[in-house]
């Protein structure tokens, strides 16, 4: 192997060490920022290197366990054994590290680093001292279901099988989805609610086999058995509808003062409260209704309702729109505002300003991660930064 291809990848270790060191004790200026961004973006496995290694509770661990002569000894076995082997090498050496990937020896070498660099200047008296991280964790499985006649059942994902029977239909969950089933002997119109609490999100599957995906902060009431002319459902918060087809039935979702119909289709309405209305059509075809107007919308167009008017746009990015449903965060020009709804929401904590940053932020990030790491890729940008603590975001500059 070449001696100055290895060289290279060493000093880089320690260039990544340095640059994460920085960030986790924010001591980097702009131009280091934009050089450690250029690198977690560069890959999905840096993405997950610089996960791990800003994870400022395993750095206490580490802190509590192992010291620092230890760590300085494995620094030097692990430079003397890691292989940096590439299918394509750099015919000079660079002065940037943002399209290299690490082997599982170099994160070793540089976790230690970050350790390193991380127990330099601090404060005396600290040592020894663990690293306690307040957080919140993602939304998950849970609702509460109300019967007809008022009776509550808390459901969640240890939920399975049959739970209740309402007016002769038969209610179970299975695959982390409530599945109502219509024996046909149900005349009685009886109405069941659907709340999912904040931190929350659930899925159901109606008697006449339209499913329904509600997003954290929702509510939905529908007839447990759909028995007049069409088939109504009222929505709060946000919800995905799978419409199962039925032309002499038609399908209606009340949300926001808008009636929404539909024969057999896809689409997702959001209407919280405080909050605009949106209605974004993925399949098929549907028209809605308002004493503002009413509109029919082909696939990628939307509907947005606020209090002084009510538009319909082309090109909406359903994508972006329905990626709370396919488990995904999709912020595309999103402002700083609407990301910390989103969080607020999934993550069930409050948000205070003490800085609103003029910047529209980009970005794809898995929902099941807790909330730090959402906040930590956010600060990559360095153009804004936040204080979580009593389960409260606080937005800083």
């Amino acid at each position: 192997m070449n001696e100055d291809w290895v060289n290279n990848k060493d000093e880089t270790a320690y260039r990544v060490a340095y640059l994460v060191a920085g960030f986790i004790k924010g001591t980097l200026t702009s131009v280091e920022h934009d050089e450690l961004d250029d690198w977690v973006a560069s890959s999905d496995e840096n993405m997950q290197v610089f996960e791990r290694l800003t994870d400022a509770s395993s750095i206490g661990e580490l802190e509590k366990t192992v010291s620092r002569s230890q760590l300085q000894e494995r620094l030097a076995q692990d430079k003397r054994q890691l292989d940096f082997s590439s299918t394509s090498r750099p015919s000079k050496k660079s002065n940037t590290i943002n399209l290299l990937v690490f082997s599982a020896a170099a994160c070793i070498l540089v976790a230690a680093g970050i350790f390193l660099f991380w127990q330099n200047d601090k404060p005396a008296g600290s040592a020894g001292t663990s690293v306690t991280v307040e957080d919140a964790s993602p939304a998950s499985y849970r609702a509460m279901l109300t019967l007809g006649d008022g009776t509550e059942l808390a459901v969640t994902d240890k939920s399975e099988g049959s739970i209740a029977h309402d007016n002769s239909v038969g209610i179970a969950q299975s695959d982390n989805a409530l599945v109502y089933t219509d024996s046909g002997r149900s005349h009685e119109l009886v109405n069941n609610k659907l709340t999912v609490p904040l931190q929350g999100f659930f899925k159901l599957v109606l008697s006449d086999g339209t499913k329904v995906w509600l997003n954290a902060g929702s509510e939905l009431i529908y007839p447990v058995a759909f028995t007049g002319k069409d088939r109504s459902v009222q929505l709060k918060g946000e919800g995905y509808f799978e419409v199962f087809k039925n032309a002499a039935k038609p399908f209606k979702v009340e949300a926001g003062g808008i009636t929404t119909l539909v024969l057999g289709t896809h689409f997702n309405i959001t209407s919280y409260d405080h909050s605009d209305v949106a209605i974004t059509l993925l399949e098929g075809r549907i028209t809605t209704e308002s004493p503002r107007g009413n509109f029919t919308l082909k696939p990628g167009e939307q509907i947005v309702a606020t209090t002084e008017s009510i538009l319909k746009r082309t090109g909406a990015d359903t994508s972006a729109i329905i990626g709370w449903k396919n488990g995904v965060f999709e912020f595309r020009d999103s402002p700083i505002s609407e990301i910390m709804k989103q969080l607020s929401r999934w993550y069930g904590v409050r948000i205070n300003y003490e800085a609103t940053p003029d910047y529209l932020f980009n970005a794809t990030i898995d929902r099941s991660v807790p909330l730090s790491k959402i906040l930590r890729y956010l600060q990559l940008t360095n153009k804004v930064h936040f204080k979580f603590e009593n389960q409260t975001i606080t937005v800083l500059k």
